[in-house]
């Protein structure tokens, strides 16, 4: 489980709103302080959680920070202090391409691009969805 640094701050603030926001989008709700573990997480969940987080933090997020954080602010904690200044990034590719089901998807190594779990379990997702 992570320990949580001390919460505050407005880098924690932010992030715990962009964790609220994942479950409300996945989950339908905010888990508050209830502990991550009791919500029936099954990989698939992780995996649009994950996404989810990555979408509105704008960074790479490890999935495996949903299985050991303790609580929602435990995570948001563990993805602030995960959270470091990146390398110069070399120049954006002019076209990243499409993706299997319609909309763009960012070259792996662009800011803000999906994790390498999340690009490959995407379109599984979606084509959940459909079902």
């Amino acid at each position: 489980m992570i320990t949580a640094p001390a919460a505050g701050g407005p880098d924690h603030a932010v992030m715990r709103g962009h964790v609220r926001d994942a479950f409300v989008h996945v989950l339908g709700e905010d888990p508050g302080d209830r502990a991550i573990r009791t919500l029936g997480l099954d990989s698939l969940v992780i995996a649009e959680l994950t996404t989810a987080l990555e979408q509105r933090g704008g960074r790479t997020v490890d999935p495996s920070l949903l299985m050991r954080a303790g609580t929602a602010d435990d995570l948001a904690s563990a993805l602030v202090a995960d959270t470091a200044p990146p390398p110069e990034a070399p120049p954006a590719p002019a076209a990243a391409g499409e993706g299997p089901d319609g909309p763009p998807v960012p070259a792996p190594d662009t800011p803000g691009a999906p994790s390498a779990l999340s690009a490959l379990l995407h379109p599984l997702l979606a084509h959940d969805r459909d079902r």
